[in-house]
């Protein structure tokens, strides 16, 4: 299987969507942004379920899943207890066509 750009789903519960919340965490999404082979996140929210989360693109799912441990323990610090990350490649050029931010393919 060829490496390539991957994308996680990150799901966690949560239940503080507060402008405090926002202004807070903005240092972790600078600490976030400078992981080996990040290319971006988007920061996902779902208060009537009490989730929260991202979508993030990475270079490779190598790269990706040594984020995700660390993002696990990071997240661990906050008082979450159970994170739910997917992996999934992408069709870059079927991506591209639809706007995607995506790396050629």
């Amino acid at each position: 299987m060829a490496d390539g750009p991957v994308v996680i789903f990150v799901d966690f519960a949560n239940h503080d969507f507060s402008a405090e919340r926002t202004a807070a965490l903005k240092p972790m999404a600078e600490e976030i942004g400078r992981a080996p082979g990040f290319l971006w996140k988007i920061w996902t929210e779902d208060r009537a379920a009490g989730r929260a989360g991202g979508v993030y693109l990475f270079e490779s799912r190598a790269l990706a899943e040594t984020y995700v441990e660390a993002h696990r323990v990071r997240l661990a610090k906050r008082g979450v207890q159970e994170m739910v990350a997917e992996y999934r490649t992408i069709n870059a050029t079927l991506s591209a066509i639809n706007g995607a931010p995506v790396p050629p393919g």
